[in-house]
């Protein structure tokens, strides 16, 4: 008796609970976004939210290669620096941010099974690399 008392209070504490744990990506900013978990069908979300993860990848690569053409050209006018160079610098935060990415989006977003996990994985990839696209277009000191 007191055992089922235990699994109904723990039951109910879980669902108190669940708003506060799972990310809800439609309270998200981006109103393209907003969009794709608006579409009528989880399919019709699922291709949405695809297409802008891979939009806001194209435009990653445009301006992370913009950003290592300029920190390469820095890096050329400071060569007597020594400190291994800005580009390479960039280059290694990029490579940890993706793995960072994806870890967050397929690992931790993504978690279990159902019908509607791709839209929350690739919302969620869509939305981190457009973060990435507006850090990579505003140096620290400016932001």
């Amino acid at each position: 008796m007191q055992a089922d008392l235990a699994r109904g209070i723990l039951f109910a504490a879980m669902l108190l609970m669940a708003p506060v744990s799972v990310p809800s990506l439609a309270r998200a900013e981006d109103a393209d976004l907003a969009r794709c978990l608006n579409a009528r069908t989880g399919s019709e979300q699922k291709q949405c939210t695809q297409a802008l993860f891979q939009s806001a990848v194209e435009e990653m690569k445009q301006v992370h290669a913009r950003v290592m053409e300029e920190a390469a050209g820095l890096d050329a006018r400071t060569s007597g620096l020594r400190d291994g160079g800005g580009a390479a610098a960039i280059a290694a935060s990029q490579h940890a941010w993706e793995i960072y990415r994806d870890a967050e989006c397929r690992d931790v977003v993504g978690r279990g099974d159902g019908s509607g996990r791709m839209v929350w994985v690739f919302g969620c990839l869509a939305e981190k690399t457009r973060q990435r696209i507006r850090e990579l277009k505003t140096p620290f000191y400016q932001r």
